[in-house]
């Protein structure tokens, strides 16, 4: 694996490496988001704001599905309803879509007292189900985060920020954490209320957390990460900024690995990718290729890793 920094005219040089193969998907936007429901994946994407789709991937058959493709708005998030059985999608304007087990798709009707400002709709760039419940988080334009927590009666209620969130974790029990643009604010009622806590200042792009052993971590859209020991409590930079010679080292999404030995991995713009090894620093690293990166999965001691119409393959 490579993972040398050189410095060199005041940049420090991230190491490519070609080390991955290739899976072609039916859909030729970009991977934003995955579902993994055994031995079926789910990949959802498009442009920002436009051109969504859906593809269902078996890992047995080796094959790919198509069950939505050239949608009107752009997929950013998707995830399973526990209350109905529906996958539901975020997009780009902060609503839902609803796709069937027959793969009937439809747009989930809102309520209008949980109607969002027109002006202030901004892609949902996660999706989880805490405690039961689908959660999504999105936001836009640095100033702008929504949190969408469903209901009872499969409507969801939106806290609004005026500050971008973009990523959010379940700190065990009705304990949450959100982060965002120079914020990050936490729950202790299941999303009910939130307050803002005390916090370095940065763009958090995504956090996860461990909460058996309470460790956890956060990116930056700068390419820092910040290490938590405490069950997100207080946050250390374990990984500075960095400015490489061939684009910038930007992380969009981390998340906890499941294997002997590595514990966490995160990647990002421009085929950006870090991996974390038990006890060591992290790993850095360009792929060969220039997609932007918005999402993996773990899957058979390899990285499973959205880009441009394809899939990345990448060993551990």
């Amino acid at each position: 694996m490579l993972a040398m920094l050189v410095l060199f005219a005041g940049c420090e040089k991230v190491e490519e490496t070609d080390n991955y193969s290739l899976i072609t998907l039916p859909e030729n936007e970009l991977v934003r988001a995955f579902w993994q429901e055994g031995d079926t994946i789910y990949i959802a994407g498009g442009e920002k704001e436009s051109n969504g789709f859906l593809v269902a991937y078996s890992t047995i058959a080796d094959q790919s599905k198509t069950i939505i493709s050239g949608y009107s708005k752009g997929f950013h998030s998707v995830a399973r309803n526990p209350l109905n059985g529906e996958l539901y999608i975020g997009m780009s304007n902060s609503d839902l879509l609803t796709v069937d087990n027959l793969g009937n798709v439809t747009p989930h009707y809102t309520e209008e007292q949980y109607w969002i400002n027109d002006q202030k709709k901004q892609p949902l760039y996660e999706g989880h189900i805490i405690q039961n419940r689908l959660f999504f988080i999105g936001g836009g334009d640095l100033q702008f985060g929504v949190i969408r927590k469903q209901l009872d009666n499969d409507q969801f209620v939106p806290v609004e920020y005026q500050s971008e969130l973009r990523s959010m974790v379940s700190l065990g029990g009705e304990h949450l954490l959100a982060v965002g643009n120079g914020i990050q604010i936490t729950s202790d009622d299941l999303g009910e209320t939130w307050d803002r806590k005390s916090s370095a200042s940065g763009y958090f792009t995504s956090v996860c957390m461990d909460t058996t052993t309470g460790k956890g971590w956060m990116t930056t859209f700068q390419g820092a990460i910040y290490n938590s020991d405490d069950n997100g409590e207080n946050w250390e930079k374990e990984q500075t900024s960095i400015s490489t010679l061939r684009s910038p080292f930007y992380l969009k999404r981390i998340k906890l690995l499941n294997h002997t030995d590595y514990e966490a991995a995160a990647v990002g713009n421009n085929g950006s990718l870090a991996i974390k090894p038990k006890g060591k620093s992290w790993e850095l690293m360009h792929l060969s290729v220039d997609d932007d990166l918005n999402d993996f999965i773990e899957l058979n001691d390899q990285l499973w890793i959205g880009g441009q119409g394809r899939i990345i393959v990448y060993p551990l």
